[in-house]
């Protein structure tokens, strides 16, 4: 029965995907609809869950109209753990795992620590971060309560004890209570993907991931990234870090904003990719 349902999700998806994409879908869509792995659909074995033909056919024809799998299946992998996603939120990407580890590689030593996800979607970096590290105090923030529902599923889920609060960062970085909670590190994979990049996207992405989670407008590129330093100076300890996933056209015009703004040892680091992604540095105030 596997390799039949195999077998007719691999051809219809080949419409659309090639070979190989084709088949990774066609496997990913068995395995949570039936509970099989790729070794199970290989050797024919009875599958964990019986799947209906409606609801195989139903998830067959979103795949057809290239909605993400993850959103069809209602998850996705990042870090090792399972996280509810809909297209509230964005698909957490091998990149933001890098992120996680960089973080995580470069205060191995420090407990405990308050740290903040700007931008937290699906909770995936807070929730990660403080699974690794459980005396950290991690917060994540969103301007979309859809999405701090789903993040705070997900932590209750995999029992993180992530805070979340709802915050619209480019209405919030001028505020200047000095009694409000600073910060050892403020990460954030904020909006970066530029408005004129939309013609060179997949419709995946483009059709169904939430645009208020990745573009900004050509002409203001870093408008997020000044928010969130702007922020930084009255949340963030001196000492204190920031991390940034960022568009890899804009690494050098990152570095200078985080020196204007008091940051040190500004950096970025390159992904698995040899692009640029991420921007780091250290808050020391004047």
């Amino acid at each position: 029965m596997l390799k039949h349902l195999f077998d007719i999700a691999q051809k219809s998806l080949c419409e659309i995907y090639p070979d190989g994409e084709a088949s990774q879908i066609a496997f990913l869509l068995l395995e949570g609809m039936c509970g099989a792995s790729k070794t199970d659909v290989l050797l024919g074995k009875t599958p964990e869950k019986i799947v209906s033909e409606n609801d195989f056919n139903a998830a067959l024809a979103r795949l057809k109209n290239q909605e993400p799998i993850q959103y069809v299946l209602g998850y996705a992998y990042f870090c090792g753990h399972k996280f509810k996603v809909n297209s509230s939120t964005l698909i957490p990407r091998p990149e933001t795992e890098e992120l996680v580890d960089l973080v995580l590689s470069e205060n191995f030593h420090k407990n405990p620590v308050n740290v903040l996800d700007i931008g937290t979607g699906s909770g995936c970096i807070p929730i990660s971060l403080q699974l690794q590290r459980n005396l950290w105090k991690c917060t994540g923030a969103d301007i979309s309560k859809e999405a701090l529902q789903i993040a705070l599923q997900n932590s209750v889920d995999l029992g993180s004890t992530v805070d979340f609060i709802q915050m619209d960062i480019l209405h919030s970085a001028s505020n200047r209570s000095e009694n409000e909670k600073k910060y050892d590190i403020i990460i954030s994979n904020p909006p970066y993907v530029l408005n004129s990049d939309k013609n060179e996207m997949q419709s995946n992405v483009l059709d169904y991931e939430p645009h208020s989670a990745l573009f900004v407008p050509d002409e203001s590129p870093l408008i997020f990234y000044a928010s969130i330093l702007e922020f930084s100076h009255w949340h963030l300890k001196p000492g204190g870090k920031v991390y940034f996933e960022i568009h890899h056209k804009m690494g050098e015009p990152m570095v200078d904003l985080m020196k204007k703004n008091n940051f040190t040892d500004a950096e970025t680091r390159l992904d698995f990719n040899n692009k640029v992604r991420f921007a780091k540095g250290t808050y020391l105030p004047k």
